[in-house]
């Protein structure tokens, strides 16, 4: 299998002036190009070339948290800890737009292949929950709460499953089909208890989930038929 490994950025309490600071990646959909947050500042590179393209210094006032680039490759956003998003434009660098939170934390996000629909997984040291963003008629389409514990959220290619990452489990939280906002179904379903998830996987073409364990086993999910394989190395 060929498989795009999806690493959850390390979550360090280390201050801004440490020397290590966390490092937050991520390429576009046609994995063109590379975005990674280093924190406060945002630089880019073109994949294809090696070239290194720009840096935006102080684009936020706190850490960047989370990177998603649009398909067309000419947008981009970045959520900080300073409860704010903002949404750029790839080749002037300029921001084009700032939404300010007043309470919630924008833990992870995600962005539908056709660049219609965003997905947002906020939180309290209290609750989470996710909220799914109609891009193009700009009005919260759907609002679900759940477990505090989760932390990250991955969208398969295939914009059919919604992947909720936690330290000790793997939830399926949503089937979706993104055709229009009636169509969002909720189908829960927990795969079970993971002895610490280091590491997340999902094959290109969807069909497979692979859940890398501190025990250094891996879990292989199959979408389609249900099944579990389970391998020690």
């Amino acid at each position: 299998f060929f498989f795009l490994m999806i690493r959850r950025p390390p979550r360090s309490t280390q201050s801004r002036s440490s020397a290590a600071s966390d490092v937050y990646k991520r390429q576009s959909q046609d994995s063109r190009y590379l975005l990674a947050a280093v924190d406060t500042h945002i630089r880019a590179w073109d994949l294809s070339t090696g070239k290194f393209l720009f840096e935006i210094t102080d684009a936020h006032k706190s850490q960047i948290q989370n990177l998603v680039i649009f398909s067309d490759n000419k947008r981009f956003i970045t959520t900080s800890k300073d409860l704010t998003m903002k949404f750029w434009n790839m080749e002037t660098r300029k921001e084009l737009l700032q939404v300010s939170q007043s309470r919630w934390i924008i833990n992870s996000l995600a962005l539908t292949s056709n660049d219609k629909y965003l997905i947002q997984l906020v939180g309290t040291n209290q609750d989470s929950r996710i909220v799914i963003t109609d891009l193009e008629e700009k009005k919260i389409i759907e609002e679900k709460n759940f477990d505090k514990n989760i932390q990250e959220l991955y969208l398969t290619g295939d914009n059919q499953n919604l992947l909720i990452v936690g330290s000790q489990k793997v939830v399926q939280l949503l089937k979706l089909s993104l055709i229009t906002p009636e169509k969002v179904k909720d189908n829960t379903s927990r795969n079970g208890n993971y002895n610490g998830v280091s590491s997340v996987a999902v094959s290109h073409d969807s069909k497979f989930l692979v859940v890398g364990q501190n025990d250094r086993s891996i879990r292989i999910h199959d979408f389609q038929t249900k099944q579990l394989s389970l391998i020690h190395i």
